[in-house]
């Protein structure tokens, strides 16, 4: 459980520093979580910070090297009024490769004020570091063991600087009754199906019933989710939370460096020195289901150390060139660009959901490349093998 606490005018810690007292007694399994004065949550760093009558402490006990302090006896001790006792929760959360926490220590980013909650432990490369952890500097895909209030996990799940990955069954708000949850999944899905059903039908349907309208996805996708704001499934705030903006301005970006490689004639020098090399070693009739092949193995190599992203904006305009001076469709070369540009398997930064598995799960980077090699050799052989069958030369 989580204690407010409440230090009053004849407490006998009244004018000593927060750090000699029990309160910051971390070897015992006190755990100092929230600092409120006079209605305002202090910012000021545990090592300077002085206490005045009537502070109020969010404090956690939890139990560490064989023992934890005795809640009576450490609240008798520094003469705190108990105001109340709220559930806690431990929970695990791991870095995010895009985290802001990235080569910051707990001390540094203030993590307990910032996110109102406490750091038992560390865990990286199969180890759990528990002493000295708030000088530690944080790497991506570390999982942190974290104490904090059942309220503040939702919170902590809209954050973009770690996953949650082990959390209680009971998230769910005491005010949020399990029917209305259902209700709102049911719309939710009901609604992403309706988007699809309609961009899909209209499609197939327009040529054929000149009245019915051909609806683009996006289109069908903002209809859905003004319907979802409508019918309060997602409030605003909600929302605007769920847009990751740093994709969006990384795509814009990646999207004008593929314009600038077909301005400046960079993927037209590329794909024409491709093709050059290739002619000097295969045969007219066998030059372009050669050339997918190597493609699906460059924009393969490339995917493991760029994001997926990246590499598919950076070689369509190539492919699509090259097989201009081919004289073939570029659809082959372009969907064996989108295949590829997805088979990040061999390597742990390959792609962000590999690094939260691979400080949680206790991975090695040996193990990527056992499993990975071999996924990417199958998936080249099937696409390359599939792809001029379904879109040909």
């Amino acid at each position: 459980p989580l204690h407010h606490l409440l230090i009053g005018r004849n407490s006998p810690i009244v004018g000593m520093k927060l750090v000699d007292t029990a309160l910051a007694d971390r070897a015992a399994g006190v755990h100092l979580m929230e600092i409120r004065r006079k209605g305002t949550r202090l910012m000021t760093p545990i090592s300077r910070l002085v206490i005045e009558p009537n502070d109020r402490f969010l404090v956690a006990l939890h139990r560490r090297r064989g023992g934890a302090a005795k809640a009576e006896e450490l609240f008798e001790e520094i003469g705190a009024q108990v105001l109340s006792t709220v559930d806690g929760i431990v929970s695990e959360l791991v870095i995010r490769d895009e985290s802001s926490l990235h080569g910051k220590t707990l001390a540094a980013s203030d993590f307990r004020q910032r996110y109102n909650c406490v750091v038992l432990a560390v865990h990286r490369d199969g180890i759990n570091i528990t002493s000295q952890i708030a000088t530690l500097p944080l790497e991506t895909g570390d999982t942190l063991l974290v104490i904090t209030a059942l309220n503040n996990l939702e919170p902590l799940k809209a954050t973009r600087d770690f996953v949650m990955t082990d959390m209680a069954e009971e998230t769910p708000a005491a005010d949020e009754p399990k029917v209305g949850r259902s209700k709102h999944i049911i719309i939710s899905w009901a609604t992403l199906v309706g988007v699809v059903l309609v961009a899909t039908l209209t499609d197939v349907l327009h040529p054929y019933v000149n009245w019915i309208p051909e609806i683009p996805i996006h289109y069908a996708a903002l209809v859905g989710a003004l319907a979802l704001l409508w019918m309060k499934i997602v409030t605003p705030r909600e929302a605007y939370a769920s847009v990751d903006w740093q994709v969006l301005l990384m795509l814009y970006g990646l999207l004008g460096l593929g314009l600038a490689m077909q301005n400046t004639g960079t993927a037209t020098f590329l794909s024409g020195e491709i093709v050059e090399l290739a002619e000097r070693f295969v045969s007219p009739q066998y030059l372009p289901i050669v050339l997918l092949w190597t493609v699906f193995l460059l924009t393969l190599l490339l995917t493991e150390v760029l994001s997926n992203n990246a590499t598919a904006v950076m070689m369509v305009p190539i492919v699509v060139t090259l097989a201009h001076k081919l004289n073939v469709d570029p659809r082959p070369f372009v969907m064996g660009v989108t295949v590829a540009a997805s088979t990040a398997f061999a390597l742990p930064m390959g792609y962000q959901t590999h690094m939260m598995v691979f400080g949680p799960g206790g991975y090695r980077f040996a193990d990527f490349l056992k499993v990975g090699i071999p996924l990417n050799i199958i998936c080249w052989i099937i696409a390359c093998t599939l792809i001029p069958f379904i879109w040909p030369f």
